[in-house]
């Protein structure tokens, strides 16, 4: 064996070990780091989440206390105060049934001729709970628009308003996630009421994904780290929370590849430089 090929093989073997403890480092340093920005950035969605979450239960808190106002008042029958709570709460109407089948809301010319509060969810929903109450968001056959009720029994009566949610989608659809992130909002039985495609409101959140259903969302609620699903072909990490004081949840979701992309960018170089 000449003195040239020993010493290229020991340099050979040197460069080895060098370049395997190396990418041992790295690769250490890359999966340390990996964590460190998956919990910082679950940290972070889950900061921004509550943050729009507590402006939506703000915003509900806001309409209830209104209905609540009106159902304190001891002159309803002159109309003012349906008018009065209509334009301080922006309800779309204020109305109020009775236990006789009356029925009258905010506009004197009005006419609910063959009109039975009783036999509707608003009126029947109150006098059951004996509360207040919040339905389920639906399409408002007048405006077209998705629109919830706030009802609240009193005596003989339910006093209720209808308001729009347009506040409440603004806040869901303008989340500013990182990662092309986006937030869907539900509600306990896993019907959307907010979405980035509108087609998707008052659809079931299963036929985005047949793993969304209701047990899936509460352990994400409860749960510390993301849950990833394969999602319209990506990767997704998928994390929620509880709208306080509301039967809905704020589902967000972040695209893994593109959270996880400078990291990976990073590897290759520490690559490129130990070859």
């Amino acid at each position: 064996m000449t003195s040239g090929s020993l010493k290229q093989k020991i340099l050979l073997s040197v460069g080895l070990a060098l370049g395997g403890a190396i990418l041992l480092v790295s690769g250490y340093a890359y999966l340390s780091m990996r964590q460190q920005l998956l919990d910082a950035s679950y940290q972070q969605v889950k900061s921004l989440g509550n943050e729009g979450g507590q402006l939506i239960s703000n915003w509900l808190a806001e309409k209830r206390q209104a209905i609540q106002a009106l159902s304190e008042q001891n002159n309803r029958e002159s109309l003012r105060e349906l008018q009065l709570i209509k334009r301080a709460g922006d309800f779309l109407s204020a109305y109020e049934g009775d236990e006789q089948g009356h029925m009258k809301d905010e506009n004197p010319a009005s006419d609910y001729s063959g009109y039975d509060p009783r036999s509707r969810p608003w009126y029947q929903d109150a006098k059951a709970a004996n509360h207040i109450v919040t339905t389920a968001p639906y399409i408002d056959h007048n405006t077209g628009k998705l629109v919830l009720t706030i009802a609240m029994p009193v005596a003989d009566k339910v006093v209720a308003g209808d308001i729009t949610i347009d506040k409440v989608l603004d806040t869901v659809n303008q989340l500013k996630l990182p990662a092309d992130g986006f937030a869907i909002l539900t509600d306990r039985s896993g019907t959307i009421i907010a979405h980035k495609d509108p087609a998707r409101v008052l659809k079931p959140l299963s036929a985005i994904h047949p793993t969304l259903n209701a047990d899936y969302l509460s352990g994400l609620i409860q749960g510390q780290a993301w849950s990833e699903l394969a999602w319209d072909n990506q990767q997704r990490l998928v994390t929620a929370i509880a709208i306080p004081d509301s039967d809905w949840e704020l589902l967000l979701v972040l695209d893994k590849a593109k959270l996880l992309s400078p990291l990976h960018q990073q590897l290759w170089g520490q690559i490129g430089i130990t070859l």
